[in-house]
């Protein structure tokens, strides 16, 4: 059945995390095409029109979407296969993340300001280093990789990285 003769999935909502599959029943009548489909940073669909689900140009688009999706998610990588740099957080040359994380080691640690100061300025943060397709690398704190990795998204776009065993 092809109930819609234009589809398309270009528009990603970045507040909802969610790809749109617009169709037009006649694109030469109307301008404006209807939300048929949601696609989320996984891949996974819901059908906003439930006659979607049957027509083929939209089935086709949402596969190919889906295949998009997971040739280019960055995955979280495995523990102890991951690509790490250590970076020494400077009080000079990067004062915003020295005194935020000073502030963090004294809330959270129980550490006076000064033993954070010193404690960091002797250990280095863990980086984890990843790769976006085709845009560039991020590093991701290692320690945040372990306590929120199923929220994490890649900063180039939007979309959440998904587990390596997904």
């Amino acid at each position: 059945m092809v109930k819609y003769k234009s589809v398309e999935c270009t528009h990603y909502d970045f507040e909802q995390g969610y790809w749109h599959v617009d169709a037009w029943v006649d694109p030469e009548v109307s301008d404006e095409g209807r939300v048929v489909a949601v696609i989320n940073d996984a891949g996974g669909v819901y059908y906003v029109d439930p006659d979607a689900r049957n027509c083929e140009n939209v089935v086709r688009c949402v596969k190919d979407k889906q295949a998009e999706i997971k040739s280019q998610s960055v995955r979280i990588t495995p523990c102890g296969e991951e690509e790490v740099v250590n970076v020494y957080i400077d009080k000079e040359k990067m004062p915003t993340c020295f005194n935020g994380r000073v502030k963090n080691l004294v809330e959270w640690a129980d550490m006076t300001t000064e033993e954070a100061e010193n404690w960091l300025a002797h250990n280095p943060v863990c980086l984890e280093v990843y790769w976006s397709k085709d845009r560039g690398f991020f590093a991701v704190e290692s320690e945040a990789v372990e306590n929120v990795g199923d929220s994490l998204c890649d900063p180039y776009t939007g979309i959440r990285l998904t587990p390596a065993d997904e």
